[in-house]
């Protein structure tokens, strides 16, 4: 079962209370004959099941204390507990899911007509389409990017990590739809923190500090599948220290290995696609960041980078890395070299990055600036240090031609 399937059907119940309390009534309302037409095209027999059995399984269910009619209550359109409005199909499905089991004893009222595998079919159906929907889907993962977890229990631990894990990836402006399912990094480092080598790391109430081992790791992995790197697959052993992290091949860490100075991600492979993940600047000691000679890397420079304030060494020449240098890498005033030719940046250094040469400790900036038609112009005479002219004409034309 993947990240995704577990915490919808862990958590589906508290967030469809997040979801209700910000809903329009007036936006969104579905009567009873809407749901009936739905529900009517599962099919409205099973000669499996006959009718009578749902009389005899409701009788049992008296028995134990435990009516139909007190299950049908909990879950009706007409006795929603979620507000003024009767007619909140949602409210309901999202009732019903947490007494499924009890699908076998009691249906609501328009579901009589129904055998239990499409009465289960149905409700399934409804659920899905709902979450399909994107206000509901973004809604949902907003949840936990809030670390709204249900107040029922324990937390669990698959509950505690994706908490903590959006939670950082919200800190440095990653898009929170990354977590609304599919093989995303971020849900494949959730993971390994729950499932593979990193599930021995301590995760109690509440996330743990800032710059401890759980947002190191939560960094790499999410770099890691970004990029296909392989620390995911390091010996296969459970990781408890940063001692261990640092022994990891293409990293760095200072003398007392408290903490990652150096990733060295150059040349990862002939065949290596992706992007640079903005989880990457959560590694917030790091010195020196070597991407070079990865011509498949491609995407921007995450403007999340500007967070990284120990930076003095930024290496992302010969890639296919695009857009436009971020002005807010002018806050990087430890930066000493910045290497970038033979990408596909265009348009201008920013004013703001240049004074880094008289403000900060820039010494070196390497560029595409060259020749007539330069896919970088610099805004000072001097900002560049050095200028190369880009191999691929072709896209020169085209980016100047978009400035």
């Amino acid at each position: 079962m993947s990240i995704i399937t577990k915490l919808l059907s862990r958590n589906i119940i508290s967030t469809s209370d997040s979801i209700l309390s910000r809903r329009e009534s007036s936006d969104n309302e579905i009567n009873v004959m809407e749901t009936e037409s739905i529900l009517s095209t599962v099919g409205t027999t099973d000669d499996s099941i006959p009718n009578d059995s749902i009389e005899t399984a409701s009788a049992e269910n008296s028995e134990n204390n435990e009516s139909c009619d007190d299950i049908v209550g909990t879950i009706s359109v007409e006795e929603s507990d979620h507000g003024n409005n009767n007619n909140d199909v949602m409210g309901m499905v999202a009732e019903s899911f947490t007494h499924i089991t009890h699908a076998i004893h009691c249906r609501p009222p328009f579901m009589h007509g129904l055998g239990l595998k499409k009465c289960i079919g149905a409700v399934a159906l409804l659920i899905a389409s709902i979450f399909a929907t994107e206000e509901v889907g973004d809604e949902f993962f907003r949840h936990y990017a809030d670390q709204n977890l249900p107040n029922d229990g324990p937390e669990t631990r698959i509950e505690l990590v994706t908490s903590c894990a959006s939670k950082l990836s919200k800190q440095v402006g990653s898009d929170m739809r990354v977590f609304n399912g599919g093989a995303t990094p971020q849900l494949r480092a959730i993971d390994w923190f729950v499932d593979g080598p990193g599930q021995k790391i301590p995760i109690n109430n509440g996330c743990p500090k800032e710059d401890g081992l759980f947002q190191t790791l939560y960094s790499l992995m999410v770099t890691d599948f970004s990029l296909t790197i392989g620390w995911s697959k390091e010996k296969n052993d459970f990781v408890s220290t940063m001692s261990q992290v640092c022994h990891w091949r293409r990293i760095g860490c200072d003398d007392h290995y408290q903490f990652i100075t150096r990733l060295h991600l150059s040349d990862i492979g002939t065949n290596n696609t992706g992007t640079l993940p903005s989880e990457i600047s959560l590694l917030r000691h790091l010195e020196r960041l070597e991407i070079y000679d990865n011509h498949g890397l491609a995407g921007t420079i995450p403007p999340s980078i500007s967070s990284m304030l120990s930076l003095e060494y930024l290496y992302i020449q010969h890639t296919s890395i695009g857009g436009t240098v971020p002005a807010s890498m002018a806050s990087l005033t430890n930066l000493k070299e910045l290497f970038m030719e033979d990408t596909k940046l265009h348009g201008s250094v920013p004013l703001q990055v240049c004074s880094l040469k008289t403000k900060g400790s820039l010494r070196l900036l390497h560029t595409d600036c060259a020749g007539n038609m330069p896919m970088i112009k610099c805004s000072q005479p001097l900002c560049c240090t050095n200028c190369y002219y880009h191999h691929d004409m072709t896209m020169i034309s085209s980016a100047i031609a978009s400035v």
